[in-house]
């Protein structure tokens, strides 16, 4: 059945003493057989091939028999269904048999496993294979539609092994598993049924009836039999009915309660059922539906069965309230029905009763309200009856009674109230009833003609067009008259009805002390009465500017009299005159000159600020112009910006018309420009930049660009900043988008939020959706300081723009000559001590300026946080008012200690001017100069030299009891603060816990001293608390005198060490020795790696109190050959500490010369010492708290050079005697390390033969 030559033993020529051999034989399952005798050849030939047939063979015969490895088939056990039982519930759906098969020969073949299901007719209902793992078989049959609910299966298992070595070989067991029963869902024969349902103890019928009220509030009852042959099935949601009705479900799967078990039918009832909700009640048919189980294996569930043996599940809901309230005996508050038409005005009341017997009046739900109803049924009038409580009016009627007031009824007509009432009845929508009763009354009194006025004058001319000003309303004088008319021509003019009239100003108030003002002439000319007054000062408090009304009042003489009280109507004419200011122009600032600075004084001329001021603050540009609809080749995008305030060469601004977002960041894919200053720009200087191929910029340069900026029409935005894109500073920003406003979010490349740290109206624009724009340009002169010119610009109603024309830039030289410098240079010494000035010009020609009232000649100056560091009023030679040009300057006072800053601080000057006529009535005005204050004293003290008895460190214990801490120090410029911040010294322990403190008692000198080198010591210190046994560190803080401000004064320190040890301490311990990173016991070097160096070493110390680093106790090592002898000695670099424990690492150790490198094991042993009170030593350690200290070097080449037999022979034969040459082919010599030597040796003589 096989053969073949063996595979394993000797190679040709081999076996010379006896030698294994061997094969593999495969053999095909159906050629074995067991029971007979097998044989086995093996046929061996020598190696002898001189000739044809001269090996010879031998051959060696064994006998063998095979027999079966597996004789015993699988045992299956504990087969069950899923979960230990063997019940069935066929309402889940799946059929899981879980057991063993166990087989200890082969395993077991699941493949050939499998299990049958018998019913009790011995038919196979389900049959399919086994899946097993190890032992376990199992299987899930998710088809279940064979077995029946009740019935009794067999559950047969058939297992075979894996005895698969010849056909036939294979054993299988069958095996009755379990017998299997099925419970599960039964059909609707099975259903329970329902009878004798009660409905408030009444059998449910059409005509038994519930209110909507019953159903709104709950609180009824429902009954209800159910059966089934084994018994209802019952727990807490289960039997459940619901109640529906045509709008909605009331009542939605209530559990039944409070059972009752009587054989087989089970008696519910439920109590007190709640309400519906307000909605869902309505009048007509309600049905009952129920849910129910039966008990049992196969259980039959109904859900929201309609069905009542012997009955109907239907019931009836009717109104419980359908009438409506009664309304009576209304009348007016004397019991008649006339009312006065001045009573009317002033009030009178209606009084009625109301009565609702079933549900009561709806006072709270639904109140009663009375209607006052005109001739022609206009409502003149209407109110809600409030008070009592919901429900009132059931048992006895209740009184109703309204307050009319304020009605202008006519005299002699007939009027109409009616009032409504409606009842509390609120069960359901439209379930409530109303009611409604008239009362009809006439009116009596005041209803005449009234007088009417004309021909208002105001200063003899007529109101339409007068205008006073608040000067002429303050002080009075002025001249007011009107023509009174009735057609009786009788008109009362004395007594409580005489003609009288009041001035309102523009928030409605009268002006004067007197209300109302009687007229003081009063003429009369047949139906007319000319009326004439001179008006005194009004009440300053009340003078507004703006529109005045005059209120006029007059009555009519006669029994049905006509009047007119506070009447606004002058028919010809108007009863409304105006009021202005008569000095709207604030003073103006001049020539200021702030801490000395040059060229102040607006306009040309000057220095720079501080070169270093290159951050700018919002406000410090403004853009003027901007086009967008360009085309052709002579009109090109533009915008151009005017400089507010000086700005030193190299600042930069970025001009973008990428939208701000709302969330924060810029909207992206336009464009940045960045532009620098290439020189001083002066405060006042107009940037242009015009987009043409080659951009023009009369100012600067263009320094950066990105993106494409190339603003939009139909609504763009260019956003002015400083600083990175991720968190820019604004300065000044323009739209053309909406109607003067700014876009809530950048939702496109047309629109921006407003940037945050940017004010629309000062330092923001949003001028309306043109596609250029420019600031007007009718007024090229644009006068007034910083501040001016931000409102200015930034006042939409100050642009102008266009679609189709856009506008040159260099055409409109705009000028802005009041715009003012920077101001100077001063310390903060000059600020604290107020040895400084502000001076300059100052002149109102209206009013004259304002010096000693709330807003007069001050100033104030201003940190970089907002915050006042000082401010005042200018100390003027002349008086309040006066109109001449005037200078101002001040000396300012001392600074707030806590509010003075260096760096750029604002100076405001701020002005009003006399012009008091009314609250607020001055005009004022402010400029900001910004200013530079800088440090006095940047330069921190100096601390020369410092000993302890002379000495730099202490070692000896013995010197503690008596110590001198000695040294010189200087600050050249404030001196030392000896009285402020005295000169202190402190020891601290290995932990910096504060062991000893204190002054130089000796030395030194007053505060400020010092400004050359001056000496200071203690005197004898007693330090022998400090032990014998530690380090300390001495620490000598002095601080300079310079204290204008907070954190003025500049400290410097200097330490020095105490050191006393008796070797107590505990010395540091060593682990992780890594050679290249790795443990050294995981890791071999090459003497290569020793000579050549650049090899890494690392290791880590440990102490509780930490590793001293600093020279001269830095820790070190050394390495020694195998001979011990030293040939790496280093201190530790790259050194790490965390706690207690200390890791260092030398990288790229030193080469080692050839004599000392040897191979074998190197050792590695260490120095350090201990930080702490006592210091430990550890001095050329070797100890490893986790490894060996030993590496092992081994050699990197110890293979001879390849190749020296390459030397070839050859021989000419000229004689008897041949000549050999050779040939040595050194190409082909190969070595790891390379060649030191490479030569050829000939003997001298030659050699005897060829062999030689």
């Amino acid at each position: 059945v096989a053969g073949g030559v063996l595979t394993l033993g000797p190679n040709n020529g081999g076996g010379l003493t006896p030698a294994s051999i061997s094969n593999a034989l495969t053999i095909f399952p159906a050629d074995i057989v067991i029971g007979q005798t097998w044989t086995s050849v093996v046929v061996a030939w020598d190696y002898d091939s001189d000739r044809t047939a001269d090996s010879t063979s031998n051959a060696h015969v064994q006998a063998f028999h095979v027999i079966d490895d597996d004789t015993n088939a699988p045992a299956v056990s504990g087969f069950q269904l899923a979960g230990g039982t063997t019940n069935l519930d066929l309402g889940l759906g799946e059929l899981v048999i879980t057991g063993l098969i166990a087989d200890a020969e082969s395993g077991v073949d699941f493949a050939a496993s499998y299990y049958l299901v018998k019913d009790d007719t011995d038919a196979i209902v389900i049959s399919n294979r086994l899946y097993g793992t190890g032992d376990l078989a199992a299987h899930t049959n998710l088809d279940v539609s064979a077995l029946f609910c009740g019935q009794v299966y067999t559950v047969i298992v058939v297992g075979a092994d894996a005895d698969l070595d010849r056909t036939g070989d294979s054993l299988a067991v069958t095996n009755v598993a379990f017998v299997m029963n099925t419970t599960g869902v039964g059909g609707p024969a099975d259903y329970p049924s329902a009878s004798n349902l009660l409905v408030n103890g009444t059998l449910a019928a059409p005509s038994t009836q519930l209110t909507d009220a019953d159903i709104h509030d709950g609180g009824w009852d429902l009954a209800m039999s159910l059966s089934h042959p084994v018994g209802i099935f019952t727990n807490d949601s289960s039997p459940s009915f619901s109640v529906t009705n045509s709008a909605a479900t009331i009542l939605s799967d209530i559990p039944f309660s409070n059972a009752l078990v009587s054989g087989t039918t089970t008696y519910f009832t439920n109590s007190l059922l709640p309400g519906a909700a307000y909605g869902d009640v309505v009048l007509g048919t309600y049905a009952v539906v129920w849910s129910a189980s039966n008990q049992g294996s196969c259980v039959a569930s109904i859900l929201d069965r309609p069905v009542i043996d012997g009955g109907t599940n239907i019931f009836t809901v009717v109104d419980d309230d359908t009438s409506a309230p009664a309304l009576s005996a209304f009348s007016l508050q004397d019991g008649s029905y006339t009312v006065d038409v001045a009573t009317a005005v002033s009030g009178f009341s209606v009084t009625g009763l109301v009565q609702d017997v079933d549900s009561g009046v709806g006072f709270t739900s639904e109140p009663p309200y009375f209607l006052f109803l005109d001739i022609d049924g206009t409502l003149l009038a209407s109110n809600d009856v409030a008070g009592a409580s919901e429900g009132a009016g059931q048992a006895s009627a209740v009184e109703l009674t309204n307050w009319f007031s304020g009605l202008s009824l006519a005299c002699g007509n007939t009027y109409t109230i009616q009032v409504f009432a409606a009842d509390a009845d609120n069960d359901r929508s439209g379930d409530r009833s109303s009611s409604s009763l008239e009362v009809v009354m006439a009116t009596s009194g005041s209803g005449g003609d009234a007088p009417s006025a004309s021909d208002l004058l105001i200063t003899n001319g007529l109101a339409s067009t007068a205008i006073l000003t608040d000067e002429l309303i303050s002080i009075g004088g002025w001249s007011m008259a009107m023509t009174l008319t009735h057609s009786s021509g009788n008109i009362l003019t004395n007594g409580a009805g005489a003609p009288t009239f009041l001035v309102q100003n523009a928030s409605g108030t009268h002006v004067y002390a007197s209300s109302p003002l009687s007229w003081d002439t009063i003429i009369k000319s047949g139906v007319s009465y000319f009326t004439t007054n001179v008006m005194p000062a009004a009440e300053f408090n009340q003078i507004l500017l703006g529109d005045y009304d005059v209120v006029w009042s007059a009555q009519s003489d006669g029994l049905c009299y006509g009047l007119t009280n506070s009447s606004l109507i002058i028919n010809p004419g108007t009863n409304v005159f105006t009021v202005v200011d008569d000095d709207t122009t604030a003073p103006t600032l001049s020539g200021l000159n702030v801490g000395g600075g040059t060229g102040i004084g607006c306009g040309a001329g000057g220095g720079c600020p501080d070169p270093s001021r290159t951050n700018l603050v919002a406000g410090d540009i403004a853009i003027f112009g901007m086009n967008t609809l360009t085309t052709g080749s002579e009109n090109y995008d533009s915008f151009g910006f005017v400089v507010l305030v000086d700005i030193p060469t190299g600042t930069e601004i970025k001009f973008t018309d990428n939208g701000w977002k709302a969330a924060g960041g810029f909207r992206s894919n336009e464009g940045v420009l960045t532009w620098r200053a290439t020189n001083c720009v002066q405060a006042g200087t107009v940037v242009r930049w015009i987009a043409t191929n080659t951009p023009v910029l009369n100012n600067g340069i263009i320094a950066a660009t990105s993106g494409n900026f190339a603003p939009n029409i139909q609504g763009e935005q260019i956003l002015a900043y400083q600083g990175p894109e991720s968190s820019p500073t604004f300065i000044y920003a323009v739209n053309d988008r909406l109607a003067g406003v700014w876009d809530v979010d950048a939702f496109d490349s047309h629109s921006s939020a407003l940037p945050p740290g940017l004010v629309d109206g000062f330092t923001a624009v949003g001028v309306g959706e043109y596609d250029n724009i420019i600031i007007n340009t009718n007024n090229l002169n644009i006068t007034g300081g910083r501040n001016d010119v931000l409102y200015y610009i930034s006042e939409k109603d100050n642009w102008i723009g266009n679609d189709p024309v856009t506008y040159d830039l260099l055409a409109f030289d705009f000028l802005f000559t009041d715009l003012c410098a920077s101001g100077g240079t001063i310390t903060d010494q000059d600020l604290y001590d107020g040895t400084w000035s502000i001076t300059g010009l100052v002149q109102d020609i209206q009013s004259g300026v304002a010096v000693s009232n709330g807003p007069g000649l001050h100033y104030v100056i201003i940190n970089t946080n907002a915050g006042v560091v000082v401010s005042n009023y200018f100390t003027t030679t002349f008086a309040s008012g006066s109109k001449t040009l005037n200078s101002l300057s001040n000396n300012v006072a001392g600074g707030d200690y806590n509010e003075i800053q260096l760096g750029i601080l604002t100076a405001r000057v701020a002005v009003a001017d006399a012009d008091n006529d009314r609250l607020n009535d001055a005009a004022e005005t402010f400029t900001d100069v910004p200013f530079t204050v800088v440090d006095d004293d940047a330069d921190p003290p100096q601390i020369g030299y410092f000993f302890m008895n002379g000495q730099i460190t202490l070692t000896n214990a013995a010197e503690l009891t008596s110590v001198v801490i000695s040294g010189q120090v200087r600050d050249v410029t404030s001196g030392i603060g000896f009285t402020s911040a005295p000169p202190t010294y402190t020891i601290y322990d290995g932990a910096n816990g504060v062991l000893a403190s204190g002054g130089f008692d000796l030395g030194g000198g007053v505060e400020g001293a010092a400004t050359n080198w001056t000496s200071l010591w203690t005197t004898n210190l007693d330090l022998s608390a400090l032990g014998a046994c530690g380090v300390y560190t001495v620490r000598v803080t002095i601080a300079d005198a310079d204290d204008d401000r907070l954190y003025d004064r500049q400290a410097v320190t200097q330490q020095f060490l105490i050191a006393f040890s008796d070797g107590s301490g505990d010395p540091p311990v060593a682990s992780n020795l890594v050679v290249n990173s790795t443990p050294v016991d995981l890791v071999t070097l090459t003497d290569e790696d020793i000579h050549e160096g650049g090899w890494s070493l690392g290791m880590r110390l440990y102490s509780t109190g930490g590793i001293l680093i600093d020279p001269p106790d830095t820790p070190e090592f050394s390495v020694r050959n195998a001979e011990t002898n030293e040939v790496i000695a280093q201190v530790f670099t790259n050194i790490y500490t965390a706690g207690g424990i200390l890791a260092a690492t030398n990288d790229n150790l030193p080469a080692v010369t050839i004599a000392d490198v040897n191979t074998g094991y190197y050792s590695v042993v260490w120095s350090g010492k201990s930080a702490g009170g006592c210091l430990g030593i550890a001095d050329g350690n070797g100890l490893f708290e986790d490894s060996t200290n030993l590496l092992l070097v081994v050699d990197d080449d110890s293979t001879p050079p390849a190749g020296l037999t390459n030397l070839y022979r050859s021989a000419v034969w000229w004689t008897n005697n041949p000549v050999f040459h050779y040939a040595w082919n050194t190409n082909q010599i190969s070595d790891a390390s390379g060649f030191e030597l490479r030569q050829s040796a000939v003997t001298p003589t030659a050699p005897a033969s060829g062999v030689s």
